[in-house]
Formats: structure tokens, C-alpha cells, sequence
């Protein structure tokens, strides 16, 4: 087991590619602390990865209030002790079908930005502040890292690989 000992956060695991980190990630030994809005998912998540041997913890937490962050943080760190892998997964576009950027109404670019690129900030500040030793990995994921800007037509969720891709923050 090669992440035995070492214990993960993944957040935006209640379904789709972050269940699928999560459950990857406790298959490989890790203790995985898995988050999400979406609490009876979560709590099956984590009821999978404690079938297969492993220990895990739900946190319900939306990335994009920074209370609700740091709340998810401690309860890691008290049940815990520590974070070495921080999955950064939550993310998407909301289900909204806007084509053209000038039908893109500003509300739901801020909403999409705090998603989609701010939560990313706020998870990785919010482990790094706990920490005596840096993480072993950070990751940001969701369909925007498998992605490419596709100019004025590309949904505002895409925008976030650019960004981080970037480093722009």
C-alpha cells in the first residue's frame, strides 16, 4: 500500500471523479476525509472506503465560504492529525447552458469563479496554515483540468484550468 499512513482530503467526492479519487486514493492505503455539499452521499463515500479497510471521515463543507473551510480543515486534523494529500475536485458549472460570453450574467461568473478557482485557494491556505511540513501533493482537478480555453464560447468552469494552470493566483 503505497499511501499507507498518509491521510487525504478530497473535496467535491460525493459523486463522479472525486468518489472515484477517494476511493482510489483509500485502495492505495490512505485514510481519506471526504467532503462535499452533498451530505447522504458523502457519508455513503465514506462508508464505501471504511468497506474496504480503510478509515474515513465526511465533512459536508461548501469550498466557497471560508468558515465552512476551515471547519473541514480541523476535522480532519482532529480525527487525523495531519493532511499529506489535499484533492482539490469540487467544482463545475452549476448546470447552466450559456454559449456566448455577453449571455453570461455577472452573478454567474462571480458564483463560477468562487467554484471553480477561489475554493481552490481556500482549501490549499486553509491546510497549509495547520501544517508543520508542507503536503505531500495538492492537486486541483475536475472536467476544467482535462480542458482547453476555448475562447469567447467556453463555459465560465473551463476558465479555472487556465488559471491555475497559469498560476495566476
Amino acid at each position: 500500500m503505497k499511501l499507507k499512513g498518509k491521510v487525504a482530503i478530497v473535496t467535491g467526492a460525493a459523486q463522479g471523479i472525486g468518489r472515484s479519487i477517494a476511493l482510489e486514493l483509500a485502495s492505495a492505503g490512505a485514510c481519506v476525509v471526504v467532503s462535499d455539499i452533498q451530505d447522504k452521499k458523502i457519508s455513503d463515500v465514506a462508508q464505501e472506503i471504511r468497506n474496504i479497510g480503510q478509515q474515513s471521515l465526511h465533512i459536508v463543507a461548501d469550498v466557497t465560504v471560508i468558515e465552512q473551510v476551515e471547519q473541514m480543515v480541523k476535522g480532519a486534523i482532529a480525527e487525523f492529525g495531519r493532511v499529506d494529500i489535499l484533492v482539490n475536485n469540487a467544482g463545475g458549472s452549476g448546470n447552466i447552458a450559456i454559449k456566448d460570453i455577453e449571455e453570461v450574467p455577472e452573478h454567474i461568473w462571480i458564483d463560477q469563479l468562487s467554484l471553480n478557482l477561489s475554493a481552490t485557494f481556500l482549501c490549499s491556505q486553509a491546510v497549509e496554515a495547520t501544517q508543520f511540513h508542507r503536503l505531500s501533493v495538492c492537486l486541483g482537478c475536475n472536467e476544467a483540468r482535462c480542458s482547453t480555453c476555448e475562447g469567447p464560447r467556453s463555459p465560465p468552469w473551463k476558465n479555472r484550468a487556465v488559471a491555475i494552470d497559469r498560476d495566476y493566483f
